[in-house]
């Protein structure tokens, strides 16, 4: 984040110091743009009145990093291209599922989930055919 807010402040040192260089002439690139985009957005989300304001964009984010929406489906779709294994729809449904106010809270609810996958000794497969399509008994 530091790192961040010294790159804004000397954008800014060279804006004022009357350069020629506007914010539409400078680039900035990282080894790892998922790193930085949070802290990025974070210094960088002013309104276009704070003096402190740059204009940028944030570019080469990967699809699944820019929705969420787009993430889940995908996220769905690698679990059904797969054995359906306890452990990932687990972790699918932990990361997406939401529960009401009839749940008594969300730590509760999936201690409880787990509880029943375990005791009911779940592994993996959606039917009883998916596991003679993975060559099985």
């Amino acid at each position: 984040m530091r790192e961040v807010e010294v790159l804004q402040d000397q954008l800014l040192a060279r804006f004022r110091g009357g350069s020629d260089v506007v914010a539409q002439d400078v680039l900035i690139m990282t080894p790892d743009i998922r790193t930085y985009a949070p802290f990025i957005q974070a210094v960088f989300s002013l309104p276009p009145d704070d003096p402190r304001w740059i204009p940028f964009s944030i570019a080469d984010l990967g699809i699944r990093q820019e929705s969420p929406l787009i993430d889940a489906f995908l996220g769905f779709l690698d679990l059904a291209g797969s054995r359906f294994g306890a452990t990932q729809v687990l972790a699918f449904s932990r990361e997406r599922v939401r529960f009401g106010e009839g749940f008594p809270s969300r730590r509760r609810t999936w201690e409880v989930i787990h509880r029943w996958v375990r005791e009911t000794g779940i592994r993996w497969g959606s039917m009883a055919r998916t596991g003679k399509s993975w060559a099985l008994p």
